[in-house]
């Protein structure tokens, strides 16, 4: 079985050679890292021929479920309903570019099919304004993923957009 920290770790790693290779500013880490991960889990699981909804469905849980369990390790730290809002609009954005990539012929990899997303300005980068009410009790991770099923749709014709639109980023 692969320890979380390996699991992580390896994405963590990944994330931090995508920012380096295509020279892309360091804020943009932590959405490649939540965009990869959901990319590469969809993208595993549609090879295993689960299918598409079933996919979808079971990444956006486990980013939920990452989410909540990052609710009790950051104890008197944890995220704002706004990071977690983030994050989950990542993993989103993970999986639209993981059907990209899978609906195009000549297979674009994930790497770059990321770095497109970040140089152009669809990866949340930063959380948006956190409109629920300050409390010092840690946000509920329901809250965040309604706000991403109202607007799924939206974002999916936004992310696919800008993939559609843009050029092959540049490496170092």
């Amino acid at each position: 079985m692969l320890s979380p920290a390996l699991f992580y770790g390896g994405f963590e790693f990944a994330a931090n050679l995508i920012v380096q290779q295509y020279e892309l500013p360091r804020q943009t880490r932590n959405g490649v890292k939540h965009a990869l991960t959901a990319a590469v889990a969809f993208k595993t699981l549609r090879q295993l021929y689960v299918a598409d909804a079933a996919a979808e469905h079971i990444i956006l849980s486990l980013g939920a479920f990452n989410e909540h369990v990052e609710t009790y390790v950051k104890v008197g730290n944890f995220d704002s309903e706004a990071e977690m809002r983030k994050d989950l609009y990542n993993n989103w954005a993970g999986i639209v570019a993981a059907r990209w990539i899978l609906e195009q012929p000549e297979r674009r990899d994930f790497f770059s099919t990321l770095a497109m997303l970040a140089q152009s300005g669809t990866l949340m980068l930063k959380p948006l304004p956190d409109t629920s009410p300050a409390t010092m009790e840690a946000p509920e991770v329901s809250r965040a993923q309604g706000w991403l099923a109202a607007h799924q749709q939206q974002f999916a014709i936004q992310m696919n957009d800008a993939l559609n639109n843009q050029s092959r980023p540049r490496q170092k």
